[in-house]
């Protein structure tokens, strides 16, 4: 069985926050070929004011290492003032890997390697679980 997004609703905007410039470039560039649409943050005050601005944000990808607002304090803002709004939490800071907030969260990817595949297998794994309304489901016959 195959799953596809409908025709109508074939996009998800996702929300890149990493304050590393060649991360947040790498990340667009892998989503965007996926068709996925891209929003991006560099630094925690950012963050919390597209996720409040913007309600087409679907999906957020965090970095727990951010300036200005530590990344824990934005998950656990943005987790009071949107919870249905899914994060994947990707960071080199594994110690948080047990903290409250992030068990809470969609998801958590440490950064290591070269695993973008798997990567995006999550990402379209927490979409599909947060919107599931939003895909169309496509059964093959045959043996």
């Amino acid at each position: 069985m195959r799953e596809k997004l409908h025709k109508t609703t074939d996009s998800f905007t996702i929300l890149i926050a990493d304050r590393n410039p060649r991360v947040r470039d790498f990340l667009q560039r892998e989503l965007n070929a996926e068709g996925y649409q891209t929003k991006m943050a560099k630094d925690g005050r950012e963050v919390l004011a597209l996720s409040d601005a913007d309600e087409s944000c679907e999906l957020i990808i965090l970095d727990l290492d951010m300036p200005h607002v530590s990344g824990l304090s934005v998950l656990e803002t943005i987790q009071k003032r949107r919870p249905s709004l899914p994060v994947i939490i990707h960071t080199f800071l594994t110690e948080y890997e047990q903290h409250p907030a992030v068990q809470m969260a969609a998801g958590f990817w440490e950064k290591r390697g070269n695993n973008i595949d798997g990567f995006k297998a999550m990402v379209m794994e927490v979409l599909k679980t947060s919107y599931s309304d939003r895909f169309c489901h496509e059964s093959g016959t045959g043996a």
